[in-house]
């Protein structure tokens, strides 16, 4: 009796011992080596996660409305074209960008006329691990920054960088910007702002949709500019201005307030019509 008690929790221990490999065995990760591999495997829905098999640029618009995560496997994803996206969109989307490449390749970048992130050997500036680059920035017919193409957040869709940089501009329209990642482009944000590391600009304010901008999270290297006669919150954040930012108020009037010098986090920061501290 004894022998076979002990048969059943050896048995027993053996197949527990074997249930994370199960779990991750029935994961389904589809590979992608092109940009037509890479539209099928996001579109696929069987795929619970999309891997990258070598550097993929991407010529044609690409919308995600289904969560899904995108590793970019230590490789390069270029947006190129005048006015591509690279889209999340639909209230249940979530799309957590990461890298699971064990060794994270350091390459050169240069910024060029169009405000883009581009590879380049003797560039100044260096991005090691996965990287999204390419895109185009420009300016609206009131001066405001405006994203021409990049990274797109719409109809309330979340992405989640975790361990990639975002080299290429980025716009929220209406959905929200999570993770600890790296931004290095502008970004453009009309709603919600939970995490990252941003080194470039952040401009703030009400677009088309009519929501409020609110940054509740993330470390801030560049400057963060309130849009005209409309108001962003920002709760835990770090803000810096190492990079030459700082505080921009309404109207483009800069606006350098004391709480930007510091990096440490801030409470409670209000900026409200005409860039006014509350």
């Amino acid at each position: 009796m004894k022998k076979r008690v002990l048969s059943i929790l050896l048995a027993l221990c053996m197949a527990l011992s074997l249930l994370p490999t199960m779990v991750f065995a029935q994961e389904t990760v589809g590979q992608a080596a092109t940009e037509a591999e890479l539209t099928a495997a996001l579109a696929d829905r069987a795929n619970e996660a999309v891997r990258l098999t070598a550097d993929i640029t991407i010529t044609t618009d690409v919308t995600v409305s289904r969560s899904v995560t995108l590793d970019l496997n230590g490789h390069v994803l270029t947006l190129t074209g005048e006015s591509l996206f690279f889209t999340v969109s639909g209230q249940d989307t979530k799309v957590t960008l990461t890298d699971s490449a064990e060794t994270k390749t350091a390459r050169k970048f240069s910024i060029n006329q169009d405000g883009a992130w581009v590879p380049d050997e003797n560039g100044d500036k260096t991005v090691s691990g996965g990287v999204i680059t390419g895109g185009k920035t420009g300016t609206d017919v009131y001066g405001t920054p405006a994203v021409n193409s990049g990274v797109r957040i719409q109809n309330h869709g979340t992405l989640t960088v975790t361990d990639v940089t975002v080299s290429a501009p980025v716009r929220n329209i209406r959905g929200t910007i999570a993770g600890s990642g790296t931004f290095n482009g502008t970004v453009i944000n009309e709603d919600n702002l939970t995490g990252g590391i941003f080194n470039g600009t952040v401009a703030n304010y009400k677009g088309r949709e009519q929501a409020d901008s609110k940054i509740n999270g993330g470390i801030f290297y560049g400057t963060v500019a309130n849009g005209y006669n409309y108001y962003i919150e920002i709760g835990e954040a770090s803000l810096d201005g190492r990079n030459g930012g700082g505080c921009a108020g309404a109207g483009g009037t800069s606006r350098r307030v004391e709480l930007c010098r510091g990096h440490f986090p801030v409470e409670r920061f209000l900026l409200r019509r005409g860039g006014q501290q509350g």
